[in-house]
C-alpha cells in the first residue's frame, strides 16, 4: 500500500513580515475588527490580516457572529479538499478491511449494516473531495481575464475564466491548460492521468446517478466501482497533478511531528 503523511495546511494568503511591520498592521487590523457590526467603522470590513505565532500574516475573510465581526483564516481550496480525500482515505483503509472480512465469511448470518454503509459512504466522500481539489487546482491555472473562443456553424462562441469553470469539462479545460501552460501532465504521466480519468468518470457516476433497474438492484455499476477502485495510487497520481501545475509544490507531507494517530485521533469522523 502506498503510504502518505498528512498534508501541511496551506491558506488562500500568507505574506512574510518582519517584526516592526508585524506589529503595525496587526495594530491596525485588530481596531478594524473589533466592535459590534452595527459600528459604522466595521460595517463595511470583510477581510483582514491574522497574525500567528510564526512570522506568517495570514489572510482572512469576516464572519459575523451575535452582532460583533470576527476574522476566519481562508484555507486553501485546493488543499482543503485533497486534506478531506486524505482523512476519508485512511478511513476507507480499515473499512474495506472489515467489509472483506465479511465477504470471506461463512456463513453469512448477520447484515454488516455499519461496514457497507461505512465503506460506500466514505468512498463517495473521497472521491468527490478529491475531485474537486483538482478541478480548483486546474481552474486556478486558467489566467484571468482569459477568453475562450469557438466557432460552430459560423456562430463564434466566447467563454471567459467564470464561463469556462462553470461549463467546461475536465478534459476541454486540460486542452486549455496545456495551451496556457505549455504543460501537459498527460503526456509526461499517462498511467497517473488514467488514474485521474477513473476518479472523474467514478465521480460522475456518485454526482449524476443513473437509476439503472437492472431486476432487484439499481446501482451495480457504481457500487462495483467503489468495490474496484484503486484509491491508494490515485491519491498520490492527484498530489503529482496539483504540484505539476502549481508554481510551487502545493501539497506536501507535513513537517509537524504529529504521529498519524494523533491526526487520526483529531480527525475522527462520527
Amino acid at each position: 500500500m502506498t503510504r502518505l503523511k498528512h498534508i501541511k495546511k496551506r491558506y488562500v494568503t500568507t505574506i512574510l513580515v518582519g517584526p516592526q511591520e508585524r506589529q503595525g498592521i496587526a495594530s491596525i487590523a485588530q481596531n478594524k475588527v473589533a466592535g459590534n457590526i452595527k459600528d459604522e467603522n466595521t460595517a463595511g470590513f470583510d477581510q483582514g490580516l491574522l497574525f500567528p505565532s510564526n512570522s506568517d500574516a495570514i489572510g482572512a475573510f469576516a464572519y459575523v457572529l451575535d452582532g460583533v465581526k470576527h476574522l476566519i483564516p481562508e484555507p486553501d481550496y485546493v488543499c482543503l479538499n485533497f486534506d478531506a480525500a486524505y482523512i476519508h482515505w485512511k478511513h476507507l483503509i480499515k473499512a474495506r478491511i472489515h467489509l472483506i472480512a465479511w465477504l470471506k465469511m461463512e456463513p453469512k448470518v448477520e447484515l454488516p449494516h455499519n461496514q457497507l454503509y461505512g465503506y460506500f459512504g466514505t468512498a463517495m466522500l473521497y472521491i468527490n473531495t478529491l475531485f474537486t481539489s483538482l478541478e480548483a487546482a486546474m481552474n486556478r491555472c486558467i489566467p484571468k481575464g482569459y477568453e475562450h473562443r469557438t466557432e460552430k456553424q459560423g456562430k463564434v462562441t466566447t467563454l471567459n475564466k467564470e464561463g469556462i469553470q462553470r461549463y467546461m469539462d475536465m478534459n476541454d479545460k486540460l486542452k486549455i491548460i496545456k495551451s496556457v501552460t505549455k504543460k501537459d501532465f498527460a503526456l509526461r504521466e499517462g498511467k497517473k492521468m488514467a488514474l485521474i480519468q477513473k476518479l472523474k468518470d467514478v465521480r460522475d457516476l456518485t454526482t449524476h446517478p443513473k437509476d439503472e433497474e437492472r431486476g432487484i438492484v439499481k446501482y451495480p455499476l457504481l457500487y462495483t466501482a467503489l468495490l474496484d477502485f484503486d484509491f491508494d495510487n490515485t491519491i498520490i497520481a492527484a498530489m503529482d497533478f496539483i504540484n505539476y501545475y502549481s508554481e510551487k509544490s502545493l501539497i506536501e507531507e507535513c513537517t509537524c511531528g504529529h504521529t498519524e494517530n494523533d491526526y487520526d485521533s483529531a480527525h475522527a469522523l462520527g
